[in-house]
C-alpha cells in the first residue's frame, strides 16, 4: 500500500472513529500507516449503519489478500476476540474453504487465532452453507490441521452419515470416501470403533422396533 499521506481519506475515517464510534483499548497502540488503516476499518466493522459496516467488511477482505496488510488483519482479529463465524462471513464466499484453511495454516504465530478458526472450519455440525462441505471435503481439513482426536472424527463421521443419508444421488458410501484419503493408524481405528459402534446401534434399533422373540412369534401367529 502506499504511504498514509497518498491515502488523504484514512484521515477522514480515522475523524469519523474519533467522533462517532467508541474506540475499543484491545487496538490502541503506535501506529503505522498501515496499521492506521487496518484498525480504522476494524473499528468502522462495528458500525451499527450496515452500509459503513458492509464497506468496512470489504475492505477488511481486500486487505487479507494483500502480503503488506494481511498479517496485521489477523492480529486485529485476534485482539478484538472476532468470532470464527465473524471472520467466516466477512471472507467467503469470495476465498474458497482451502483458501481460509491454508491463511490460518500459514500464521503459526497467530496460534490462537488460527486453532479457533480451524476448528470451526472443521466442525461439520458448524452450518457452513458453501458447496465444498461435502465429507470428502471436511475430511481434507481435517487432515490439513492434523486433527485426530476422536470427538472431532466422531463428528465427522456423524456429518458424513447425516450428508449421505440426506445425499443418495450423490452416490456416495462411507467406505468410498474414507478411501479418497490416506490415514494415520490411530485416526484408522477410531474410525473403525465408531463403524462398529453404528453398526451396532443401528442392529439394537432394529431389534427394538420388533420386538422380543416371544412378542415377534405372537404377531405372526395372528
Amino acid at each position: 500500500m502506499r504511504s498514509d499521506a497518498s491515502f488523504p481519506w484514512t484521515t477522514c475515517l480515522s475523524t469519523y472513529v474519533a467522533e462517532g464510534m467508541e474506540t475499543s483499548s484491545a487496538v490502541v497502540e503506535p501506529f503505522t500507516p498501515h496499521q492506521q488503516v487496518v484498525t480504522t476499518f476494524e473499528l468502522l466493522r462495528q458500525s451499527s449503519d450496515s452500509a459503513i459496516k458492509k464497506l468496512a467488511e470489504d475492505m477488511q477482505r481486500y486487505m487479507v489478500g494483500r502480503s503488506d496488510t494481511k498479517k496485521l488483519v489477523l492480529q486485529t482479529w485476534l485482539k478484538n476476540y472476532v468470532s470464527p463465524s465473524t471472520i467466516f462471513h466477512i471472507l467467503s464466499p469470495e476465498y474458497s474453504v482451502k483458501t481460509i484453511v491454508e491463511l490460518f495454516r500459514k500464521f503459526h504465530s497467530l496460534e490462537a487465532l488460527a486453532s479457533r478458526m480451524l476448528a470451526y472450519i472443521s466442525d461439520p455440525l458448524t452450518v457452513i452453507k458453501v458447496a465444498e462441505m461435502t465429507p470428502t471435503g471436511y475430511w481434507r481439513i481435517f487432515l490439513s490441521h492434523g486433527f485426530n482426536n476422536g470427538r472431532l472424527i466422531e463428528k465427522w463421521y456423524k456429518y458424513a452419515t447425516m450428508y449421505i443419508e440426506n445425499n443418495a444421488e450423490s452416490g456416495l458410501k462411507i467406505s468410498d470416501v474414507v478411501k479418497l484419503i490416506s490415514m494415520t493408524p490411530h485416526q484408522k481405528q477410531t474410525l473403525k470403533t465408531f463403524e462398529e459402534n453404528a453398526a451396532v446401534a443401528a442392529h439394537t434399533n432394529q431389534m427394538q422396533r420388533e420386538g422380543p422373540p416371544a412378542q415377534k412369534k405372537l404377531r405372526t401367529d395372528s
